[in-house]
């Protein structure tokens, strides 16, 4: 028996698809973990997270302006400064 694990910072995703795809006549493999399931399962719980707080980001400040230009702007403005900051961040190599 032997385990094959991905590094640390590795792409998880590619050595599960490369252990699944070398199957051979005289070897069996056997995946008893596979971690890239819970990996694709956390990223498409977190998009359908960030989708709904856009919404109900939009409606609530919608609801305090009552003018779309407005609720627009602001709804734009916020994600854009957070990214701003990031990349600030990443560039002078400071961390959160």
């Amino acid at each position: 028996m032997e385990i094959i694990q991905a590094k640390t910072a590795g792409y998880c995703f590619g050595v599960s698809r490369a252990v699944q795809m070398e199957q051979t006549y005289d070897v069996k493999v056997s995946l008893l973990v596979d971690g890239s399931t819970e990996i694709i399962n956390t990223i498409r719980t977190l998009r359908d997270t960030i989708i709904i707080t856009f919404i109900v980001v939009m409606l609530v400040v919608f609801l305090f302006l009552g003018n779309f230009k407005s609720t627009f702007i602001i709804v734009l403005s916020i994600p854009m400064a957070l990214l701003a900051s990031l990349v600030y961040l990443f560039a002078s190599g400071n961390t959160l």
